[in-house]
């Protein structure tokens, strides 16, 4: 959970990471893995505790944000092979700044090894504008019909892929000096309190067996996979 550092700062404005704390609150809250099991646990638009009761939030949800337009603009200049750096400038760099990012630079672009294998193409500046798109639009709804325009849509059979860790154990998340998490096979009879409890038994396990990336339900994906096909089929 260490590894936001040096990382895009819209990671910490999407996820709970070490020393994330509710608007207008002074504790320090770590994932809570009963409420996102794969340790990635969404905090877009949430706001302070007064807003928590039953049918008192008040806070305003965006229909169509300025940044989807330019992505949208982004992406279509870039599929039409007209992307150069005044689009950039005028698209994705705005959004870029907004977040505290360095400014796409096309002509130094190269194509990322794991983009390209993700999609299938090498166009660098392709690969780019669309992990922008995944990172900025995050959480908000956009990403099977993305998958779905970008003829992707074998990616929605993968497992989900939740936090890494090195194996069974018990873990500091927030690296404060206090255990916070621990990964067991089984629960034990007496559980510390102080700690939240993965079981890894029966329908959930880490992706390279004894460590690895949490893996909650394998195999569901592919299920939801099959399923959104025939949805797609019928109509």
């Amino acid at each position: 959970m260490g590894r936001n550092k040096n990382r895009d700062p819209r990671l910490t404005q999407t996820i709970r990471t070490p020393g994330y704390k509710r608007i207008n609150t002074t504790a320090t809250l770590v994932p809570d893995y009963s409420n996102a099991m794969t340790g990635y646990q969404c905090i877009k638009f949430v706001t302070g505790t007064d807003q928590d009761g039953n049918n008192t939030n008040t806070n305003d949800l965006p229909v169509f944000r300025y940044a989807e337009v330019l992505l949208n603009y982004a992406e279509a200049k870039a599929e039409l092979k007209q992307f150069a750096q005044a689009e950039a400038d005028a698209s994705v760099n705005l959004i870029r700044k907004r977040a505290g990012m360095p400014a796409m630079q096309v002509a130094t672009l190269k194509a990322d090894p794991l983009l390209q294998t993700e999609y299938n193409i090498s166009d660098p500046i392709i690969l780019e504008v669309r992990r922008e798109r995944r990172v900025e639009l995050a959480m908000e709804g956009f990403r099977y019909q993305d998958l779905m325009r970008w003829k992707r849509g074998p990616l929605l059979a993968q497992d989900f892929k939740g936090a890494w860790f090195p194996g069974v154990g018990i873990y500091d998340l927030d690296q404060d000096g206090k255990n916070d998490l621990a990964i067991v096979q089984t629960k034990p009879a007496s559980p510390d309190k102080a700690l939240q409890y993965f079981v890894l038994q029966p329908d959930r396990g880490l992706s390279d067996g004894d460590k690895g990336n949490l893996i909650v339900h394998p195999g569901a994906n592919n299920i939801l996979m099959i399923r959104n096909i025939i949805c797609f089929l019928c109509h």
